[in-house]
């Protein structure tokens, strides 16, 4: 099972707001979101669960929380490997960890690709994606979309798998 994980990040690393969920809108960077989570299984804080609430879909929602009792979600865990596991057994063939910041702090050392999108504008974002060694990973693709008047910024989405040596 891959281990994968999904974020969009400004020019200085600001990936949302704490009030306020995204710092920006894009329709080709949420299809691309949408098109990449399809289908998966999606590990994420039980703050950015709730303000996702009613849009998984065909997605199934694996929910990250230190409260004991949680009981808005079917599958609750209370670590990334125990999500990781969850996700296992249940056949799936990648988990996807999207979101939040403290989620994506967790995850790093266990993710295998790192799927990011890099959007080029300063935002008013005040919520940061975690430090991480780009140099443990492998580009293997990358793609631009151009400031349009469907898109108000330009961006890239930029693939890495993680080098064998660095997990």
């Amino acid at each position: 099972m891959i281990v994968s994980l999904i974020a969009a990040m400004d020019r200085h690393g600001m990936i949302g707001r704490r009030v306020g969920g995204l710092p920006w809108d894009l329709p080709k960077e949420k299809e691309h979101f949408r098109s990449y989570t399809d289908r998966k299984w999606m590990l994420v804080g039980r703050r950015t669960y709730e303000e996702m609430i009613g849009w998984f879909g065909e997605r199934t929602p694996v929910v990250l929380t230190s409260q004991a009792n949680y009981d808005l979600a079917e599958n609750v865990v209370g670590t990334v490997e125990e999500a990781i596991e969850k996700a296992r057994l249940a056949g799936a063939a990648e988990l996807v960890v999207a979101g939040g910041a403290a989620t994506y702090e967790m995850a790093l050392p266990l993710i295998d690709r790192l799927v990011l999108t890099f959007v080029e504008i300063n935002s008013e974002g005040d919520v940061a994606f975690p430090d991480w060694d780009e140099s443990a990973w492998e580009e293997k693709s990358r793609e631009k979309v151009v400031k349009s008047d469907v898109n108000g910024a330009a961006f890239e989405i930029v693939v890495w798998e993680r080098l064998p040596s660095t997990q």
